[in-house]
């Protein structure tokens, strides 16, 4: 709850005018329709939590052991790599 005095006009709040140049708004509508690219990988795309959180249900239904996920591993020396890099400094 507020008091009356304590509530300010939403007209405040607006942020104020800005001028755009038009290069500017050029510039910024190209570097959209670059990004916006149809390259994108089928693969970067899927859902892979949502299809391990469905065979886990599936297999808790059906009284199976659920799946586990496989590991990731790091490449070989990457870790130790940044260890190193870390301990040189001065």
């Amino acid at each position: 709850m507020r008091w009356p005095d304590e509530i300010r006009s939403s007209e405040t709040l607006a942020p104020p005018a800005v001028d755009i140049p038009g290069d500017e708004i050029k510039r910024a509508l190209a570097l959209m329709d670059v990004m916006a690219g149809d390259d994108i990988p089928e693969d970067a795309a899927t859902d892979r939590y949502t299809d391990a959180v469905s065979d886990l249900i599936v297999a808790k239904q059906k009284g199976k052991e659920p799946p586990h996920a496989a590991e990731a591993t790091a490449p070989a020396g990457a870790v130790a790599h940044h260890i190193v890099r870390v301990t040189d400094r001065p």
